[in-house]
């Protein structure tokens, strides 16, 4: 294989892990880069990928050398970031259980949280490029002009997306969910999925009147990562006045004598999660990404393909009101 074919495969492999689960969380279900939130970083690193295969399609693919450096450090800052989040939030699950009477068979929950094989296909797209570019380098037997423009290119990138991660940060340590003495001081709920608090009169009486979830459907599906397993998909509209920070939705499955036998809780909407969503706002309505579905890994065999209801569980207003 050719220096310049080693270069071209390692940004398809990069490109490929921005698709591809990089995490599981309880309740939300496996979440990719291209997760279909407000981040930018995804196109970044798309964006450096780009650049390294261009680099090839040249014939210069010792200059692919800085954007494969430049993924590399992308990566590393998203990885740090992910583990910063996920203490976080299992700090904040803990906070949120800690005088609840179910505490400790709730306490597994976060247990279910693991790294998915996508982190194994950007490592191996970074290493590959960079792998080829210097090959190619230590083989070129002329001194070829280099392409400032690549090297340009891959640094502001790269400097935008550390950029970035850098300020999602920030904007998540100033908008951390309220400490437990904080929530009961106000009277609101907790966003911490898992509690089992009673919600605020007026959050129940919101959630009643205007949040609304249809087209419910449910049957056996193939997954990538589990197999074939029960597969939940439904949408959620928000008819209210006011934003929607999390919305909790729980699946009650049936058996084929129409009795209930086990039931999964979910988080369609949760802007304290990865990707910073946003929340459901006035008249939105949430839905899957196409060809996604909420797998329900624990319903039991005797689960009749398709029997199912849904209700909101618990939601919890936006501070942008």
């Amino acid at each position: 294989m050719t220096n310049r074919a080693i270069v071209f495969l390692g940004a398809g492999l990069l490109a490929l892990g921005l698709f591809v689960p990089i995490v599981q969380l309880p309740m939300v279900g496996v979440v990719s880069v291209f997760a279909g939130g407000t981040s930018p970083i995804p196109y970044l690193l798309l964006a450096i990928a780009g650049l390294a295969a261009f680099m090839a399609f040249k014939e210069q693919s010792r200059d692919a050398f800085l954007p494969g450096i430049s993924a590399g450090v992308v990566v590393v800052a998203l990885f740090i970031n992910l583990q910063i989040r996920l203490a976080g939030m299992r700090s904040q699950f803990e906070e949120s259980i800690a005088d609840n009477p179910f505490a400790q068979g709730m306490a597994g929950m976060m247990d279910n949280v693991s790294l998915q094989w996508g982190w194994l296909l950007l490592i191996a797209g970074v290493g590959t490029i960079i792998y080829g570019a210097v090959q190619e380098g230590k083989e070129s037997e002329n001194e070829a002009p280099t392409d400032q423009l690549a090297k340009v290119g891959s640094i502001v990138l790269a400097v935008a997306a550390l950029g970035w991660l850098v300020y999602q940060s920030d904007l998540v340590q100033g908008s951390q969910t309220p400490t437990r003495a904080e929530t009961e001081e106000s009277g609101e709920a907790s966003t911490i999925f898992g509690k089992e608090d009673a919600i605020s009169s007026e959050a129940a009486q919101y959630m009643a009147q205007n949040v609304e979830v249809y087209d419910l459907t449910a049957s056996y599906q193939d997954s990538m990562l589990d197999g074939r397993v029960p597969g939940v998909d439904f949408k959620v509209r928000n008819n209210g006045d006011r934003s929607l920070a999390t919305v909790e939705v729980t699946v009650v499955f049936y058996d084929a004598d129409g009795k209930a036998i086990a039931e999964e809780d979910f988080l369609p909407v949760f802007t304290g999660g990865f990707d910073n969503d946003p929340p459901l706002r006035p008249g939105y309505i949430w839905q899957q990404e196409r060809g996604r579905f909420y797998a329900a890994k624990s319903v039991p065999d005797e689960w009749e393909s398709g029997k199912v209801t849904a209700k909101v569980k618990r939601i919890e207003f936006s501070p942008e009101g």
